[in-house]
């Protein structure tokens, strides 16, 4: 089941897993509620087929996930990468069990992305002034 990364989203079916902080990852990114925005705003154009909650990972003391299986069924508004990559799915019953966490962007493409162009360009500045005097 390949990620898709094209922009905006072709029809189709996809999932996702969305992750929330906790209070032992204080600085998760609230993915659910981004998601739900941008489903909000391109309503009849993506369809939430199903929505799975986890709680956090006891063990591990990760942040809280939320699988999200979606349909899009017309060209929506631009896909919030940042979130990660919705992966293609193959039928509405798709299990959530087995599904490889976490999605995430790979850096390339993040430091290249259009919304995150400026930082991007900081952060290569701040690797640069921290490697100036190290060689």
């Amino acid at each position: 089941m390949p990620q898709v990364k094209t922009n905006p989203l072709p029809n189709g079916l996809y999932w996702i897993d969305l992750f929330s902080p906790t209070p032992s990852s204080p600085t998760t990114k609230e993915g659910p509620p981004i998601f739900h925005a941008w489903a909000k705003t391109n309503s009849g154009k993506v369809l939430v087929r199903r929505t799975e909650e986890f709680p956090e990972p006891a063990a591990m003391g990760g942040p809280r996930r939320t699988w999200i299986l979606f349909e899009v069924v017309a060209p929506p508004g631009a896909f919030p990468f940042g979130l990660g990559y919705p992966t293609t799915a193959t039928s509405l019953d798709e299990p959530s069990f087995y599904t490889p966490l976490p999605t995430t962007p790979d850096l390339a493409d993040w430091l290249l992305g259009g919304a995150n162009m400026i930082e991007g360009i900081a952060l290569l500045w701040i690797l640069y002034e921290l490697t100036k005097g190290k060689r």
